[in-house]
């Protein structure tokens, strides 16, 4: 009898394919294919995505099926052809590479496929426990906003008057019911569990350096990733750690705006600002009169005079005209005086 060979370390992927035996003989497919497209619909818990496509190398292929290249090829050849998966080539900047990668998306036809297969009764006890858990939890929260509720309907309209006119001037100790969270980090574990609960939009306007259009809504997906919506309605999840960051960072100086979605479509109220019109501001250490204010879509427009007559339109600091009207307060707010 011969040695048992040494064991290897196994691959770092999903052990067992589910095969789904109607759909095999549906498409004609041989069991290697069918491995194949059971891997790639598994894909969407960790494989990187972009616009819709996974981007998946063929040497992660190789490692995690123990598959020949010329086997991947003609498999993935076959699913083209029978119209279950689409394949394109795209680059990943994160990945620091000029080289372009496979990018898989599968089909309508392809997510037919049944990846479920019959559970232990000790499984499905867990899934019904799980189940009852979350139907307690959901009443639970219902149970608290019940209360909360209560508490604010018997807090004196002074109180209220006062805490709606902080939220209103972007006071950050009013966020996240009531509280400013100091720990970015638990700022964040909260905002991500709060959200991807709740399927809302946590916040548009995001003023953070990245470009960002005012309309873009940012989500929590059912990943716990951080997505947003684009005017068009189209969702992404953002993938660049940078832009992440960026926004993590914006949102926990401005705790204010988590929940608050605005409406940029609608041209503003601003006859609180036009109060300011003829006063003098100082801008740069240059002394400037406020020439005119006049409200557009999404803000509002502001130019300034200086001591020559000169008029200027001002920008922000992404070079955009059109200012956010909370913001202008503020800075009208902090920097303008009358003329002496």
């Amino acid at each position: 009898m011969s040695a048992i060979p040494p064991s290897k370390e196994l691959p770092k992927c999903t052990r067992t394919s589910v095969i789904d035996h109607i759909f095999k003989r549906k498409y004609g497919l041989t069991l290697t294919q069918t491995i194949v497209i059971s891997y790639l619909l598994m894909l969407k818990n960790w494989a990187t995505c972009m616009d819709g496509y996974f981007i998946l190398t063929t040497h992660k292929i190789e490692d995690d099926l123990i598959l020949g290249t010329k086997t991947i090829e003609a498999c993935f050849t076959q699913l083209k052809k029978l119209g279950l998966v689409e394949t394109k080539l795209l680059k990943v900047d994160e990945w620091y590479s000029n080289a372009n990668f496979r990018a898989v998306r599968i089909t309508k036809l392809g997510k037919e496929y049944n990846l479920s297969h019959p559970k232990p009764k000790e499984h499905q006890l867990i899934l019904e426990l799980q189940t009852k858990n979350a139907e307690l939890e959901h009443q639970n929260r219902t149970l608290i906003m019940q209360i909360e509720a209560t508490e604010k309907k018997s807090t004196t309209p002074k109180k209220l008057e006062a805490e709606e006119s902080l939220k209103n001037r972007g006071d950050t100790n009013i966020t996240h019911k009531g509280n400013k969270i100091n720990n970015l980090e638990a700022f964040k574990k909260k905002t991500v569990y709060d959200f991807s609960k709740s399927g809302k939009a946590i916040c548009n306007g995001v003023n953070n350096g990245d470009n960002w259009l005012k309309e873009t809504q940012f989500y929590i997906n059912s990943y716990n990733r951080l997505s947003i919506q684009i005017p068009n309605g189209e969702f992404k999840q953002l993938v660049d750690p940078k832009q992440i960051n960026n926004f993590w960072a914006w949102l926990f100086e401005n705790q204010h705006r988590v929940g608050e979605v605005k409406d940029y479509s609608a041209v503003p109220n601003i006859s609180f600002l036009l109060l300011f019109l003829g006063k003098t501001i100082m801008n740069q250490k240059e002394k400037f009169i406020i020439e005119s204010i006049t409200a557009v879509e999404g803000g509002v427009r502001v130019k300034l005079k200086n001591k020559n007559g000169a008029v200027i339109e001002v920008m922000n600091k992404n070079k955009s005209k059109i200012l956010d009207v909370q913001d202008c307060e503020k800075w009208f707010g902090n920097k303008a005086f009358t003329p002496e």
